[in-house]
């Protein structure tokens, strides 16, 4: 099955994904996961509106539904695919601060790879990192010192 998002849906999405641009920069993303504090960055998102995503009119909200919410929740994906000419893939790996090896990243490859799977047209698969100065990190070490081995499992 192959899912997709509606036109206004698309431009939520993309709205959305140019504000974390233009406001969460890679830099500043990184300094606030080296200072384990978030809270300027959920302040904002909130004074913006973008948490009213999911929420009618009447209530407050932006007048979107559930899946507007879960698109503003799920923010920028671990890992981004487009296809940019016929017969191509492009998988852009972005989880800040260097593209760790961890559940986000793997199940997002896992997504990418699903949802070309199906297209024959396909011939070409091109990896790039959307993290400045970094392809992939390798293992997700904090997830590893966390996880049991459930986690590991295939």
């Amino acid at each position: 099955m192959r899912w997709e998002l509606s036109p206004e849906q698309e431009m939520f999405r993309d709205s959305f994904r140019e504000w974390l641009a233009a406001y969460a920069a890679t830099a500043t993303v990184r300094q606030w996961l080296s200072d384990d504090d978030v809270g300027p960055f959920e302040a904002r998102l909130a004074a913006e509106g973008w948490l009213g995503a999911g929420f009618s009119e009447a209530a407050g909200g932006q007048g979107g539904g559930l899946l507007e919410l879960a698109l503003t929740a799920a923010g920028p994906a671990a890992v981004a695919w487009e296809r940019p000419g016929q017969g191509v893939l492009r998988i852009t790996l972005q989880r800040p601060p260097a593209n760790a090896l961890g559940v986000p990243l793997i199940e997002g490859l896992n997504h990418a790879l699903d949802d070309a799977s199906g297209d024959q047209d396909i011939k070409i698969i091109v990896v790039v990192s959307g993290v400045p100065g970094f392809f992939a990190a390798g293992a997700d070490i904090k997830h590893m010192a966390t996880a049991n081995a459930d986690a590991f499992a295939a």
